[in-house]
């Protein structure tokens, strides 16, 4: 009974001989290793970051952030500036955001139905960013 015994195995040092017999590409040596090895990082790197700025460019959910808060609206009010209409559970809260953070303008006391959407929406509905407006007015807010 013979044992197949692979050639890398008995001789290390022969491992790029073999990859040349068998017509693969020259393992680089010294300097230019390194420098095919830093520029295969870099290539990776980047693609992270391409990949990370394309999802924020989308928003993009991350993964298990679908669940007790929606969003139902938005509004812009500025180049970075928006206001949101959330759904946590049963209850919906308008917030404000921004490049500075997140603040909360008001916890709504019934639900706001969207124009256009729900089994009672009419036509002549008032468009959500004036229901916004209105109830932020009422509020005692700009």
């Amino acid at each position: 009974m013979r044992l197949a015994v692979p050639a890398a195995a008995v001789a290390p040092g022969l491992l790029p001989a073999l990859a040349m017999a068998q017509g693969a590409a020259p393992i680089p040596a010294g300097g230019a290793a390194v420098v095919q090895l830093a520029l295969s990082l870099a290539v990776v790197v980047g693609l992270i970051f391409a990949f990370a700025w394309l999802a924020r460019r989308l928003r993009v959910a991350p993964l298990g952030a679908a669940g007790a808060i929606r969003v139902l609206a938005q509004v812009p009010v500025g180049p970075r500036e928006r206001v949101v209409l959330l759904a946590v559970g049963d209850r919906q809260a308008l917030v404000g955001v921004s490049g500075s953070g997140i603040t909360a303008l008001t916890l709504l006391e019934g639900e706001v139905t969207l124009a256009g959407s729900g089994p009672g929406a009419a036509a002549g509905d008032v468009p959500l960013a004036e229901r916004m407006r209105a109830m932020l007015e009422k509020r005692g807010r700009p």
